[in-house]
């Protein structure tokens, strides 16, 4: 019996505090943190001058005495009265407005968005800096890799078996190439992963290639030998690619000296348009690489020619 009483009475002492929360008072009902005396009951405390925050809909805005708006996270309530207590028990019951405070700020939605971009941009930087002064030979292996193993390079169209340091042993003159090069290695074997290249061999058949593609860069460009080593490389490194024939738009604009449109029209492509999406970062490197090359030096003609006007 007497725990029955206990609890009746915990249950009335509920009820009259619910119903005394829920009289409309003469003036509106303020919030008093549990750190203020009982006697302020009817004072409200001032939000910091630095800060004070609202919400609206879904959004937090944090506004500062010099009214900059700021994203945020949602904030974190720093006191709960009784009333909010009981409220988010009794979701009907309406509170009044809790005084917030400002948690350390985040990246926005459109910021962690970008936060692949920005790992992409400062890992090209890297590259950038990894390749000053290499030679065409070093910066196409370093994009292209060095495999012992036959393996499908996705980066090429539609996926191609790929060995060495980018040889596609689908081109239509593979064998051809291939027997004038390793005679005594066979095709089919390595094709078919039963058997692994050893390093001279896949140097062997690199340094043929590079011959072809240099022979392929001065037939598109007929001043590639005119041109900074750094160019010569970048343009090389997109022969050896595919990336250029004689009906592209940005070989005649190489050709006419057009190079402050060269970068823009190189990255014109499908591509590169979609690496990001289709996940192939090495494309995404790779280009940009180029592109910056070529950047930089329409950026070197462009002062030689303000230099001389001067």
């Amino acid at each position: 019996m007497l725990w029955h009483a206990v609890n009746l009475l915990a249950f009335v002492s509920s009820l009259l505090f619910i119903i005394d929360a829920c009289v409309i008072p003469s003036k509106p009902r303020r919030h008093i943190p549990l750190t203020q005396s009982v006697s302020m009951k009817n004072s409200r405390p001032q939000p910091s001058p630095e800060f004070s925050m609202r919400w609206s809909s879904n959004e937090a805005i944090s506004t500062t005495s010099t009214n900059r708006v700021v994203e945020t996270t949602p904030p974190i309530p720093l006191m709960k009265s009784k009333i909010e207590i009981m409220s988010s028990r009794l979701p009907g019951l309406v509170t009044p407005t809790s005084t917030m405070v400002t948690p350390s700020l985040t990246f926005s939605t459109y910021q962690s968005n970008c936060t692949d971009e920005a790992v992409r941009e400062k890992k090209l930087r890297e590259k950038i800096e990894l390749l000053k002064g290499k030679t065409a030979a070093e910066v196409i292996e370093h994009f292209e890799g060095n495999k012992r193993k036959v393996y499908n390079d996705k980066r090429k169209s539609g996926g191609k078996k790929t060995v060495g340091i980018g040889f596609n042993m689908e081109q239509s003159d593979a064998r051809k190439i291939w027997k004038n090069v390793l005679p005594n290695v066979p095709f089919d074997d390595v094709l078919l992963g039963k058997r692994a290249l050893t390093d001279p061999e896949i140097q062997k058949l690199f340094q043929h290639m590079m011959k072809i593609n240099i022979k392929t860069a001065k037939r598109l460009f007929p001043k590639y030998d005119t041109y900074p080593d750094d160019v010569k490389t970048a343009l090389l490194n997109g022969v050896f690619r595919g990336d250029f024939n004689k009906a592209h738009k940005t070989v005649k604009f190489i050709n006419t000296g057009q190079w402050e449109k060269v970068a823009k029209e190189y990255l014109n492509r499908e591509d590169f348009r979609n690496c990001i999406r289709d996940k192939l970062l090495g494309i995404w490197y790779r280009l940009m690489w180029n592109a910056h090359i070529f950047r930089k030096y329409a950026s070197k003609i462009e002062k030689e020619k303000l230099k001389k006007k001067q």
